[in-house]
């Protein structure tokens, strides 16, 4: 049966090794969905479907995930789940490129392209068993604090997965040439990732892209169900939302963080779009 709980993490000991960490993740209304940032710049999340069934959603497309599922986050993507079933799990691998600086090329240009056109891809048993092997003895390698070497064997064990990730890729048919739209679409997302934070203009954005804000809402509007500023709404209610539940910084300074005039201009955008203040949604920890 599905279910309306959040997605929940239980973070092993979460960036106690920069620039990297592995949670196993499941439902639990005990936990926010701040757990699901977005992909950090230049990094790239690795998610392994255990078992029940969810959607998930990155960047305006939506995707059936369920076991035996791999599922790869590309940089400056979000992605959040929904709908998952009662038994839904899965285990992620969060990390920047920056961590494996010390590896060659960690994807080749096809192959990152095929994952972030084709994100969601199914193991066969043989291949989901030798995933969960790998995600089980980097999850152990984790937890060997006192281990003199335990971030080079983290990383060696990493590379092996990544590249048994980009084999599986490699075979899969993918049209990686996508349409304008979409292509205009992709861009967007990129910009909406790098400026959210800073931009809440529509002009903005269609500027950058040498497009009228009008054709922009229309392209977006037609490939993601949603328009331009409600996309822009969307980044920034997100993003208030996971500094209200997850820090103790207060309106001003979050206001400040997500360049609003004033704390009261922010306090008026956040209760338009949530119906409650954002000392309201902190008290209440929806």
């Amino acid at each position: 049966m599905k279910t309306t709980k959040q997605i929940t993490c239980e973070v092993i000991d979460n960036y106690i090794i920069d620039n990297f960490s592995i949670s196993l993740v499941g439902n639990d209304t005990k936990f926010a969905e701040q757990q699901f940032p977005h992909t950090p710049m230049h990094g790239l999340v690795f998610i392994l479907i255990l078992s029940g069934t969810a959607i998930i959603h990155t960047n305006g497309k939506n995707y059936s995930a369920h076991q035996k599922m791999f599922i790869s986050i590309a940089p400056f993507q979000s992605y959040t789940f929904s709908e998952q079933s009662d038994e839904f799990q899965f285990e992620r691998i969060t990390f920047k490129l920056d961590f494996m600086a010390d590896f060659p090329l960690m994807l080749q240009p096809n192959v990152a392209e095929k994952m972030e056109r084709l994100p969601c891809i199914f193991l066969n048993k043989n291949n989901f068993t030798l995933f969960k092997k790998y995600y089980g003895n980097i999850q152990d390698q984790y937890k060997r604090d006192k281990h003199p070497s335990r971030i080079n064997i983290i990383k060696a064990s990493l590379y092996i997965l990544v590249a048994e990730a980009s084999y599986i890729y490699s075979l899969e048919t993918v049209n990686v040439k996508s349409t304008h739209q979409e292509q205009v679409t992709d861009d967007f997302f990129r910009l909406l990732h790098t400026f959210y934070r800073k931009e809440r203009k529509p002009d903005f954005y269609a500027d950058k892209l040498y497009l009228s804000t009008k054709y922009l809402t229309k392209i977006l509007k037609k490939v993601t169900g949603l328009t331009l500023y409600a996309w822009i709404c969307e980044f920034i209610i997100k993003e208030a939302k996971i500094m209200l539940n997850s820090t103790n910084a207060s309106i001003l300074q979050i206001s400040d963080e997500l360049n609003f005039p004033n704390s009261s201009y922010f306090t008026r955008y956040f209760k338009k779009y949530t119906g409650m203040t954002p000392l309201e949604f902190r008290k209440h920890k929806v």
